[in-house]
């Protein structure tokens, strides 16, 4: 095997591969990237058996071949080149990388011995790159990384009849997105797959498709295919609180500034903050330690409201919406809030203040 390719090219692709890469294993095939050259196309592809992500990127291959290489070290490597053109080539178990003043040798691992993806039996879906990679930025936040929790360390996607819920909870939070249909069953897509399909860049147009337990997303030159979480997802959808004619409505960038100015004064275990309407204000406060007033807001309902939330997880909503204004509704002081802008919505659950 023998292949020219621009340097920025092959790092920015090593870069992708990485979101797939076992970080540890007992298998060193795992950290290895799969090394494919043929009709001047290189073929890279990444496993830890859980997320299989396949590149294609163009080169000038000089002759056919396929290895295997360790990723970790030709990624550091490339990235370190100047010239702006690398040669490899592979022969006798060893890969040379050449570059302006730099020759590096690599061992590698035969091809053969590299996990093929998931074979997918599935009708692909045709949509826009933004239908699925916008809903899974919306909604990381709200992902659980709790292991325990193993059915919540994804995303949910269910059938609407019009089109797909997308939905991430922790249990004490909510994210949900009304999204393009994409599924006719409910399925959980894992969070390193929701990890690299935000990195990718696939293009305008993708095709989806999920059965037999996985999911794959591929446009002309990306492929990222992974398992599904094999589990029951929460009935999300009864606990979703009503819409509420009281509420805090206010711009969300001052309201961002003043939760955050507020947060430097909470504890790491008890990240409690307060929202008290005051006229035409609210009051954002860590009783006792700090106050920062939003002012032109609008008060519905019942203006003397207090709430208590967990003030990362209000900034985290209010960083993915896009209005320029948000409103909080509520039904009282102890059920959870909601928050929607468009397709999007945020649930969040009431906290205590600390004593």
């Amino acid at each position: 095997m023998k292949f020219t390719i621009e340097t920025k090219v092959l790092a920015d692709a090593l870069k992708i591969a990485a979101t797939a890469v076992a970080a540890r294993t007992t298998l060193p095939i795992l950290s290895n990237v799969k090394i494919e050259a043929a009709n001047n196309i290189v073929t890279l592809s990444t496993t830890n058996l859980d997320i299989h992500v396949k590149q294609r990127v163009a080169a000038k291959v000089l002759q056919d071949g396929a290895t295997t290489a360790p990723l970790a070290i030709l990624s550091q490597l490339v990235n370190r080149l100047q010239a702006t053109e690398t040669e490899i080539e592979w022969a006798n178990k060893i890969i040379e990388v050449r570059s302006g003043e730099v020759l590096a040798s690599l061992e590698t691992l035969p091809s053969d011995e590299f996990p093929p993806p998931t074979a997918m039996k599935g009708e692909p879906v045709e949509c826009d790159a933004a239908d699925i990679q916008k809903p899974f930025a919306m909604l990381a936040h709200a992902m659980s990384h709790d292991q325990t929790q193993y059915a919540l360390n994804g995303i949910n996607l269910s059938p609407n009849g019009k089109g797909t819920d997308f939905a991430a909870t922790n249990r004490s939070r909510m994210a949900i997105y009304h999204g393009q249909k994409l599924t006719t069953e409910s399925v959980i897509v894992p969070d390193n797959f929701v990890a690299a399909i935000h990195k990718i860049q696939f293009g305008d147009k993708i095709k989806v498709t999920i059965s037999d337990g996985s999911i794959r997303v591929a446009s002309e030159n990306v492929e990222v295919t992974a398992l599904l979480i094999e589990a029951s997802y929460p009935r999300w959808q009864n606990v979703v609180p009503k819409r509420s004619d009281k509420a805090f409505s206010c711009g969300r960038r001052p309201l961002i500034d003043s939760l955050r100015t507020c947060a430097i004064f909470t504890e790491r275990q008890t990240p409690a903050i307060q929202l008290s309407g005051k006229g035409k204000e609210i009051e954002v406060s860590q009783p006792g330690k700090a106050t920062a007033l939003v002012m032109g807001t609008e008060l519905a309902g019942q203006p003397d409201l207090t709430i208590r939330l967990d003030v990362n997880y209000l900034i985290d909503a209010l960083s993915v919406i896009e209005s320029e204004n948000v409103r909080i509704q509520l039904q009282d002081a102890q059920s959870p809030i909601l928050i929607e802008d468009g397709a999007f919505a945020a649930v969040i659950n009431r906290m205590r203040m600390p004593e």
